[in-house]
Parts: C-alpha cells; structure tokens; sequence
C-alpha cells in the first residue's frame, strides 16, 4: 500500500546560524523531504518552546530529532525549558523519536521518552546494547534501526561534477576531529589519538596531509564535502564509545579527578574508575564515511563493523587499533590504481545502490508511522487551513526570536554567568527571564 500524504510536525533545537551548523544535521533534520511523497510538514525549532495551541493541530505524527533530545546535555537550561513543554505528555497523537549520542545520559533519556509518552524509537543500537540503554523504553516502544547519517543524494549530485581525479587532489590525506572528553572511553580517545599517529607516519613517508584536532579548524556547511573531496583518503574510526554515562555520574567523577590534578592521562583516570566503565562497544557508522564514499575519498579506516555496510579490503583499507600495520597501511596510498579501485567499488556499492540515502531513511520513517497508525486505527483529519497557515507564520516568526534568545544566552547571559557571585543571579534565574520575554511564566 502507498504512503499517503500525513500531516507531521518536527521538532528540532539549534542556537546556530545555517553557517555554523553541520550540514548532515540539517539532512537529518528534512529526511522526509526526500520522499516523493508531499507530505505538508512544520519543522520547528524549538530553541523557542513549542506553544501548548500546536495540540490542537491534528498532525498524524510528531517526530523528537535528535537535536531536540540532546537538550538533556544541558542540564543549566534544560531542566527550564523542559517545564514549558511538559504538557506534550498529554498530548495524544504519534511521537516518535529519534535520538544519537544514546549513550550519555541514558537514563535521563531513557526516563525523558517513557515521560512524554514516546512510543516509537528510531535507535542507533539494537539487541543488547539497546536493552542496556533503554531498560524502560525497550519494554514500551516500538524500536526501528536506523543509521546516524545517510547520503543526501541531491549533494551527492552536486559534486559528482566537481570531483577532482586523484592525481589533482590537494592532500593525500585530510582529517578533522574533536579532541574527546575522557568520560566517552578509550573509544573516544582513539578519534583523536589517530590524528596525532597518522600525522607522524605520514612525514616519515613524505605524504602531504591536512589534518587537525584544533576546534578553530572545524570545517561547517557544504565547506566539510569540498574538504573531504580535496584530499585521496580520509581516516578514522566507528561512530560512538566505550562507556555508558546514565545520568552523568561518570562524567562528574572524571571532572573531580581532574580538578584534583589537571595533569593525569587518560591510563591514570582509569584507574581511579569503576571496574567496568569503559568496556562497551557502542559502535556504529558515521556520516562521514558516506561523505568519504559520495566524495571519491578512500578511507583507511580502524578495523571494525561499520554497521554492516563497509567491508574491510573491499570498501576501506583496515588499520589495526593498536597501529602494528601503519606503515604499511599509508604506504597503499602511493598507488593510484590500487585507491581508485576501491573507491570505485566503494561508490558503486554503496552510493549508487541507493540504499543508504535519506530517501530510504525517509521510506523507513514513513512505513513506521504507517504501521503504528494502523494499529491505532487513526484516520487523518484535515486541518483547519486558518490555523495550518497560522502555525507555519508562528514558526517562522519564532526563527528571529530564536536569534534573540540565542544572543541573549550566549553573548549576553553567559559573560555575566561568570560573574554571578557578585551580581547575585543564577543559571536559572537568568534563563528564566529570558523565557518570560517571549512567553510568559512557563508552566510550573
């Protein structure tokens, strides 16, 4: 049976400019406008609460984006902002969720979902490593795999028309990535740790690279896809961690060792911790190894799963994790024919397949909301046009309230939060004036 036409509201939070923000955010976030289907969508971003009036649109399903579950990573705020949402607990429609990052703050999150009346997740995990993260939802909801990125085909097309041959390309290797907090494991060391490796074997071979671990060399917007395709490979490793932070009690921990003394590695800290901690395997594929595949880049890759869909020797060259092959492992990239048959089979498996593109992310969130209201018995209702118009104006005027509140909080709130001993505010005091600006008293 075809999908019909629905009604959805997404709800997403961003304080950044499009400029600054990552372009597979900004994918994720319009999945459904990839599927051929016109289905009439309000995308909001919540960074100005969403108003208790959008309950009386009758939207067929309510997706939670992932940007809008991250909320819990910022308890000074969210807690406030959580307040004047609450009363979407009671609201009776779909709601589906689709969170990363599952395994920091599980239990918030976790708790968060069952609160809210979430019944359908969109999951990074499943099996275990699923039950381990959601010991309520996994006994509540319906759980759909899903990937953290996919491509985006119309990008995709884009630069097919600009890739460069190999032998024109500006880098035989490019990398960027964020030197990680101890709480995310030794996973999330190696992410960085593998910048440092690579960038030393590859002077000893007299190979050109651009990589960095520095937060001012972040690369935003379609900027990131030229970058990738500007150098033969890439590096790196499986998406996700080796811990598992329920309410942040592991990341409170590392920080009261750290404040003790500044200066302990990574090996020290552990052995301060539990037993235990960081022996996970939250593993998954990354955006950018579709944006590696899309951008004709070879990627030289520490051995792992990859989600099923990248196999080592056909589609990247395997690194083992403790760097044994290194030398021999860059020293692939001085053959052009050797690189440029496996991306080719890298692309042709992969990208033009077409089953790893968000139109059949966007195929998978339409079937699930098909499935879950046909066990509802729930027929669409049409919406009055009035309102329909009148919460799309709503939602575009909130985008220059959104540029208010995010400069009042982050240019203006947080300077003076720095010195709130001698003014006499607090985090939520401050906040809690700036909601009232746009809404009101929250709901208590």
């Amino acid at each position: 049976m075809q999908t019909k036409p629905k009604q959805i509201l997404v709800l997403w939070w961003n304080r950044l400019p499009a400029n600054q923000t990552r372009l597979t955010m900004l994918h994720h976030i319009h999945t459904l406008d990839e599927s051929p289907i016109p289905h009439k969508i309000i995308y909001y971003n919540a960074f100005t609460p969403l108003p208790k009036w959008f309950s009386n649109i009758d939207f067929d399903a309510v997706i939670f984006h992932y940007s809008f579950v991250a909320m819990r990573f910022a308890p000074e705020y969210w807690s406030i902002w959580k307040k004047t949402m609450d009363w979407i607990a009671d609201w009776n429609c779909l709601k589906i969720a689709i969170p990363q990052d599952e395994y920091d703050k599980s239990q918030v999150l976790d708790e968060w979902l069952d609160e809210w009346g979430i019944s359908v997740v969109f999951s990074c995990f499943e099996g275990d490593n699923a039950k381990i993260i959601y010991p309520i939802m996994s006994q509540k909801a319906t759980f759909y795999y899903c990937f953290t990125g996919y491509i985006h085909q119309e990008t995709g097309k884009e630069l097919s028309e600009k890739i460069k041959p190999l032998a024109e390309r500006d880098y035989d290797i490019v990398y960027r990535a964020r030197n990680l907090p101890f709480q995310f494991g030794h996973h999330g060391q190696l992410k960085h740790q593998i910048a440092d490796i690579v960038a030393e074997g590859a002077d000893k071979l007299g190979l050109n690279v651009n990589i960095s671990t520095k937060e001012e060399d972040t690369i935003y917007g379609k900027k990131w896809v030229e970058f990738m395709a500007s150098g033969k490979a890439t590096i790196g490793i499986e998406s996700g961690v080796s811990s598992l932070d329920l309410r942040g009690e592991i990341k409170e921990k590392l920080n009261e060792l750290l404040s003790k003394n500044p200066n302990m590695s990574f090996e020290q800290v552990c052995q301060e911790m539990p037993e235990g901690w960081d022996n996970y395997e939250f593993f998954a594929i990354s955006p950018r190894h579709f944006e590696a595949v899309m951008t004709k880049t070879c990627q030289i890759l520490v051995e792992g799963n990859y989600s099923g869909v990248l196999k080592a020797n056909e589609h990247y060259i395997p690194l083992k994790r403790d760097f044994s092959n290194l030398e021999e492992t860059l020293s692939k990239l001085k053959d052009d024919n050797y690189i440029q048959a496996m991306i080719d089979r890298a692309y042709e498996d992969i990208y033009l397949s077409k089953n790893y593109t968000y139109a059949s992310f966007a195929k998978q969130l339409e079937d699930a909301i098909d499935t879950e209201l046909a066990k509802a018995n729930h027929v669409s209702k049409r919406i009055n046009s009035f309102i329909w118009y009148g919460a799309i104006a709503y939602t575009q005027f909130t985008r220059l309230i959104t540029f208010i509140n995010a400069f009042l909080l982050f240019k203006v709130a947080v300077p003076l939060l720095k010195a709130k001993k001698s003014l006499g505010i607090t985090e939520d005091h401050f906040i809690q004036k700036i909601i009232n600006t746009v809404r009101g008293k929250p709901r208590k």
